[in-house]
């Protein structure tokens, strides 16, 4: 405990109970500290955290990666997303993080951030996941007021509104005090043959998945298997991977069902999952009204 009112810069865990015998600590954790204001602070409408650290899988090309991250990028920006955080492993081409720092530092859209904890070899969920998931809860806490979490090969998709400001906004007030708004896993499938008529933008890259895919398969998930959430970060205390765990105390409701005709989480894969298949599966266009602010922003890798 620190005397009188000071602050830590620096904090650390240890197994001893003998003068916290340096010998059994932990690494030292810098403390992040936000002096209170009077002033009111600028908030950032909609966030992203992407939960899963990114790293180089065996044969993905440096190509490969930059395409699925401006794809990403670039849909959650035309969907309204203000700021988006990402976290990388130790391995990935450190020409992606320079790329990605260059590309989008002085539009203040993107925060990339270096993920120690874990290394590529180390038996930890998604190497470390959760903590991801706390870790940029709280690194966006009095500066994002909603906050997405989700993965690169997914986007929350709102079928009532135009941007997801605007549908926040309104959840928001039919539903005062709620925590976080669960959003229902659909799977969007890649049907080769039923592909929208959009060339390639220029050789080598492709249309975006998230303009260009538009099969909704029927299976269904229920609310907490496989689906995501947006939080309100000053009210969201602790979360999971697919739903809350605890909330601030008092008149606070944990979380809100999103109706799925109101929005879903679109989950694009390359092949079915388990036991979903085509069957039943139905066309959905929905996303086709972001394609040309999306390809439009896409153009300068054309060049």
């Amino acid at each position: 405990v620190m005397p009188g009112s000071e602050i830590p810069e620096y904090v650390a865990l240890s197994t001893s109970r003998k003068d916290c015998d340096v010998a059994y600590s932990s690494d030292y954790v810098p403390v992040r500290y936000s002096k209170p204001s009077t002033q009111p602070q600028p908030q950032v409408g909609v966030g992203v955290c992407v939960q899963t650290p990114l790293f180089t899988e065996t044969g993905e090309t440096y190509e490969h990666t930059k395409q699925q991250l401006l794809d990403f990028i670039e849909m959650n920006r035309a969907l309204g997303v203000e700021l988006i955080t990402l976290y990388y492993l130790a391995n990935i081409d450190s020409r992606i993080v320079s790329f990605l720092r260059d590309r989008y530092a002085k539009e203040n859209l993107l925060q990339v951030v270096k993920w120690k904890p874990f290394t590529v070899n180390e038996p930890m969920h998604y190497f470390g996941e959760l903590l991801v998931i706390q870790e940029c809860l709280y690194r966006n806490l009095h500066r994002v007021k909603y906050l997405a979490m989700i993965d690169i090969d997914e986007i929350v998709l709102p079928y009532t509104e135009q941007s997801l400001g605007t549908m926040m906004h309104k959840l928001d007030q039919d539903h005062g005090n709620t925590a976080s708004f669960v959003f229902k896993n659909v799977l969007f499938f890649d049907a080769k043959t039923n592909r929208t008529s959009l060339p390639e933008l220029c050789q080598g890259y492709k249309v975006p998945k998230f303009v260009q895919w538009k099969l909704a398969l029927a299976c269904q998930f229920p609310y907490g298997t496989r689906s995501k959430v947006i939080v309100r970060t000053d009210l969201a205390v602790e979360l999971d991977i697919h739903t809350i765990f605890s909330a601030v105390h008092g008149r606070v409701s944990h979380s809100f069902n999103v109706p799925q005709d109101v929005a879903v989480l679109a989950h694009y894969r390359d092949v079915p999952l388990g036991q979903c298949n085509l069957d039943g599966a139905k066309e959905d266009r929905t996303a086709m009204k972001y394609r040309e602010q999306v390809l439009d922003s896409l153009k300068h890798n054309c060049v």
